[in-house]
């Protein structure tokens, strides 16, 4: 690999070698999205950019539920648990869950501008929040988050209905594999878990109650 020495070079390789590692484990698929356990059950959150991914991951962490990632979750293919994948949590400007903000002002972390203008703090989620430790979980509940809305509210993801779950893998998780081929893996994969739509709405902590209840509710759909 050349890079040049005139421009920031460290994180292109770093990514390299991410990619790199993910790429030789094909029974793991690595998407975007937040995990979490709760009651010894994994939740994955899927959604876009600024959905709420990682408020809601830190305000069930803020109840001492298992934090295992923000922004990568991994699931195993073999065994269908949820893999901790953490890494220092992104937080944008906005509603935090109940103790991040008073932590943020004692301590200094680290801010990163991005080239949409907008900035995040980067903080470790282990001195916020230490009962939140990390564990391997079984995948049992996938969350997409649909939107925003005044109120909280869950349905249960229509599997028949021709709509395509918006999960989003790494190009890692991908490369070198047929495609078709791939996409079926990774949808046998999620598919042992119930599949929500969410929509996120009210205070972080009406839809993490959501979430929670949910999680632990024994109704399969």
């Amino acid at each position: 690999m050349l890079v040049s020495r005139r421009h920031p070079w460290q994180h292109v390789v770093a990514m390299y070698a991410i990619s790199s590692a993910i790429w030789l484990q094909p029974d793991v698929f690595v998407l975007h999205a937040a995990s979490v356990g709760i009651a010894r059950k994994g939740a994955l959150l899927s959604g876009g950019k600024g959905a709420g991914k990682t408020t809601l991951a830190l305000s069930l962490a803020c109840r001492g539920h298992a934090f295992l990632g923000d922004e990568w979750a991994a699931v195993s293919a073999l065994s269908g648990e949820l893999l901790p994948l953490r890494r220092a949590a992104s937080i944008r400007p906005g509603p935090h869950p109940c103790g991040l903000d008073e932590y943020l002002q004692k301590h200094a972390c680290h801010v990163e501008a991005l080239s949409d203008g907008t900035t995040r703090v980067r903080t470790r989620v282990s001195p916020v929040f230490p009962r939140a430790a990390a564990q391997v979980v079984p995948l049992t509940d996938i969350f997409f988050l649909r939107g925003f809305a005044a109120r909280p509210g869950v349905e249960p993801f229509a599997r028949h209905s021709g709509e395509v779950p918006p999960a989003a893998p790494l190009l890692a998780s991908i490369w070198g594999h047929p495609p078709a081929e791939r996409a079926l893996y990774l949808l046998r994969t999620l598919g042992r878990a119930r599949w929500w739509h969410l929509d996120v709405g009210g205070s972080p902590e009406e839809t993490a109650d959501m979430i929670e209840e949910t999680v632990k509710e024994e109704i399969w759909v």
